[in-house]
């Protein structure tokens, strides 16, 4: 099978590669060593081994990129990384290349870089263990609220089953002063970045789900920002410095304050198609008709680009089996 899986968004702004991503991987794979990026913007061919792997560069300061072919051309134009990322890729595949490319327009980049690069070998269990980590703003009526935690918790595992993955709440965070309201989007990361930054660094193949205040993307090609039920800065999470899962904690309406009524059953929802994201999986079709190039998905299941219709549930095998694949995912007995 080949995974064609790409985020649905761009990512923002550059920045800085810590010490994150290689702690949370120090248990998993093989460093491959630093690839250089010629000044074509084009690397020499990633001679990696065989079978399902998932691939992490690390781009390090001022700098993007993702995986395209020997003249350069992008596998998924939206398949940029912000300073460092993971990618799945399918036991069949094409010759491999590390692209430099503009953060925010996806254009590459003809300017030399050096990229850090390792490499894991994946397997799919029959079932498997995620673990999460609620950040809890004081916008969220989940905070304080260790009942509603575990409800939520509970509604999540029966959205997730299809899949064969079994969350597990490992702990629970407060975070302080967290605006009404983040906007953020290509090229402007920050807000997220800055609600993530005052918690320490979760635990080794850990999620943040982080409810924060009103959630806005601001996408400069369509109009004023738009308030989002869910965001994941990238699709494959679990490699950049900013790892973790946003759900708003208050509506953006303006006529009501404090934290938003607690719908836990939508939340679930929504937090299992964003956690979706998180281990692999694109939306089944875009807005440009674009769809997940996965063989037995349709338009209606959780990956919906719209998840809050009646019809957006359920997973299909080869979705499931993404998930699964994701290193954070631990075997289950």
């Amino acid at each position: 099978m080949r995974w064609a899986v790409a985020p649905v968004l761009l990512l923002g702004a550059c920045g800085s590669l810590d010490a994150g991503p290689q702690q949370r991987f120090a248990d998993l794979g093989t460093p491959l060593g630093v690839v250089a990026v010629a000044d074509t913007g084009v690397s020499p061919q990633l001679q990696l081994p065989a079978g399902e792997l998932a691939l992490w560069l690390g781009a390090g300061p001022e700098r993007c990129v993702t995986l395209g072919d020997a003249a350069g051309r992008p596998s998924d134009t939206d398949d940029a990384v912000e300073v460092a990322g993971l990618f799945l890729l399918g036991a069949e595949r094409e010759p491999l290349h590390v692209v430099g490319v503009d953060c925010v327009t996806g254009a590459r980049v003809r300017e030399p870089a050096e990229v850090e690069v390792r490499v894991f070998a994946l397997s799919a269990p029959p079932r498997g263990e995620l673990s999460l980590r609620l950040v809890l703003s004081e916008h969220s009526a989940l905070r304080g609220d260790a009942a509603a935690q575990q409800q939520l918790l509970a509604l999540l595992a029966s959205e997730l089953a299809p899949a064969g993955v079994v969350p597990r709440l490992t702990d629970t965070r407060a975070v302080e002063g967290v605006p009404d309201e983040l906007v953020f989007g290509p090229g402007a990361l920050g807000p997220l970045r800055q609600v993530v930054q005052q918690v320490p660094p979760a635990p080794p193949r850990t999620v943040d789900v982080v409810f924060a205040g009103c959630l806005r993307y601001d996408d400069p090609f369509f109009g004023p920002p738009s308030a989002v039920a869910g965001y994941t800065p990238r699709v494959t999470g679990g490699g950049s410095p900013i790892d973790a899962v946003f759900l708003p904690g208050r509506v953006c309406d303006g006529f009501r304050d404090g934290p938003a009524p607690l719908d836990l059953e939508a939340t679930a929802h929504v937090l299992a198609h964003e956690l979706g994201h998180f281990l692999g999986l694109r939306h089944t079709v875009e807005l440009d008709g674009r769809t997940d190039a996965l063989d037995d998905t349709d338009e209606a299941n959780l990956m919906h680009p719209n998840p809050g219709l009646a019809s957006s549930h359920g997973l299909s095998p080869s979705q499931a089996r993404v998930m699964r694949s994701h290193p954070f995912v631990r075997p289950l007995e």
